[in-house]
Order: C-alpha cells, then sequence, then structure tokens
C-alpha cells in the first residue's frame, strides 16, 4: 500500500527513506490521490468538487517532506527548502478541498515539531501555512487568526467542514464575525448546546467579508 494511502485512510506514516516524487511517479500518484480524494468527498454536503491535481500533489509533497523532518531534525535533507516553501494562496474550493486531503495531518506535525523543539524556522512554515489554507488550519487551534478568507468560495460542505472543525478546536480568532460561515458556526454550537467565544477585533475587520450576503 502507497504511503499516502495509509496516511490519508489511517493516519499513519512510517518512511524508511527520504520521500521522494520522481515525474515519472506523478501520474500514478495523482490517480490515487484523485482517488482518496472521490472517497474523502462522499462524507461532503454541496456541490460536487473536482480534484486539483497540482495543489494536491504539492501538499501531499509538503506533507511527507514535514514528516521526514519531524523525525530525522531540521533540516532533513538539501532538496528541504524547496519543498516547504509558501504554498500560492488558496482561491477555489477544490483547492482548499484537495490540500486538505493531506494538510488536515499538518496540525498533529506542528505540534509534535513543538514538542520536539525543532526550530523555529521550521515550525513558523507549519504555522503560515495553515492560517493560509484555514479549512486545514482550523484544526490547529492556533491563536493568530487565518490569513486568507473565510469564505471557501460559498461552499456550503467546506463552511459546514470548518464549522465542525472550529467547534472541535476552538480558538477566537479563527471565529468570522459575519455571513453564512458564522451562521453554520453558530448552529453547531446551538446543537452542541455550546455559547460561542468571543470574537477577536482584527478577524472581523476584512477577512470574512466576500461571500458574507446570503
Amino acid at each position: 500500500m502507497h504511503t499516502l494511502q495509509v496516511l490519508i485512510q489511517q493516519g499513519e506514516i512510517v518512511l524508511s527513506d527520504p520521500p521522494t516524487l520522481r515525474p515519472e511517479d506523478r501520474p500514478a500518484v495523482e490517480v490515487l490521490l484523485a482517488d482518496l480524494f472521490a472517497d474523502w468527498c462522499l462524507h461532503l454536503a454541496g456541490p460536487r468538487l473536482e480534484f486539483d491535481p497540482v495543489i494536491g500533489c504539492r501538499a501531499a509533497e509538503f506533507v511527507l517532506e514535514a514528516c521526514w523532518t519531524l523525525v530525522n531534525g531540521f533540516p532533513a535533507r538539501p532538496s528541504l527548502s524547496p519543498h516547504l516553501q509558501p504554498f500560492a494562496l488558496p482561491g477555489t474550493a477544490k483547492a482548499h478541498a484537495s490540500a486538505d486531503l493531506t494538510f488536515r495531518f499538518l496540525p498533529g506535525i506542528l505540534r509534535r515539531g513543538i514538542a520536539r523543539q525543532l526550530p523555529e524556522s521550521f515550525t513558523q512554515v507549519l504555522r503560515s501555512l495553515l492560517r493560509a489554507w484555514p479549512l486545514s488550519g482550523v484544526l490547529a487551534g492556533l491563536s493568530e487568526g487565518p490569513t486568507s478568507p473565510l469564505h471557501f468560495d460559498n461552499h456550503v460542505g467546506l463552511q459546514w467542514l470548518y464549522a465542525e472543525r472550529f467547534a472541535q478546536h476552538e480558538s477566537p480568532a479563527w471565529l468570522p464575525s459575519e455571513g453564512p460561515l458564522r451562521q453554520c458556526i453558530e448552529m453547531v454550537y446551538l446543537e452542541l448546546g455550546r455559547p460561542l467565544p468571543l470574537v477577536v477585533p482584527s478577524i472581523a475587520a476584512g477577512l470574512d467579508q466576500k461571500g458574507s450576503s446570503p
């Protein structure tokens, strides 16, 4: 079974050698990730999303490199830096979802990196990336808020997924002040019988404005 398949389906990873995605391997990996993405989407409400192979493969490479670094220290190998460069900002619902297929494991890697006292140069890259990709970043419970808009291209399934994750990893800086996503979060909290945390003013300043109309 492929390492990525084990990670995505079982949340575990074993690496005996540095992870390498060679150009000749990429087509097979894209097919594998697309199949796993289709399974992941079965539990997602709203319009069907297509897998973005560029974003999905790039995210998978990043996560594999981060895992290798976690075990072997920073820098793990000379080729690490290009893999850990910040990603382009997400622009579509399928980009958020395609990256989340593997990015949802990054908060755990970050926590372990902090516990192992890896250099700030490594953990800060993870923090910055998670803040830029909030669908996955909300799982980290960071005190610093997201740096990308919280609307997910108005995809209702991703908004509900974010709301459920927010309730599990609550951090006030990640709570939008208004809009459809805010309504989803309020409904989740109503079902849980819990009060919402206080809104941090900075998040109300503009990050959640796009897509705020019903």
